[in-house]
């Protein structure tokens, strides 16, 4: 079995506690199927905001950027979220899964 594989991104400004997942879903595809997958984020923000990702906190170090790749996280199960308000300058690129 193959995948397809979709390429989204989504930029600010984002609010504290803005449900970022959700508005990845609302960009993409349809999300309808259980197999869809986040498969690899990427994230250009101010230096030192925080994300949470799957109940883990993500820091943007000093290059302003964090990248992260084989995540195989089922997009229904997962939350994304900023954990402050961030500017129109992030930007959030991210790349799903789909089973064919």
């Amino acid at each position: 079995m193959g995948y397809n594989i979709y390429q989204g991104q989504i930029i600010g400004p984002f609010s504290a506690g803005q449900n970022l997942s959700k508005l990845m879903k609302d960009n993409s595809i349809d999300t309808s199927t259980e197999a869809f997958k986040l498969w690899h984020l990427g994230i250009q923000s101010e230096v030192g905001a925080k994300f949470n990702l799957a109940n883990k906190t993500i820091i943007i170090g000093k290059t302003g950027i964090y990248e992260i790749g084989n995540l195989d996280i089922n997009f229904n199960n997962f939350s994304f979220y900023p954990s402050q308000a961030l500017p129109a300058s992030t930007i959030i690129d991210y790349v799903i899964t789909v089973p064919e």
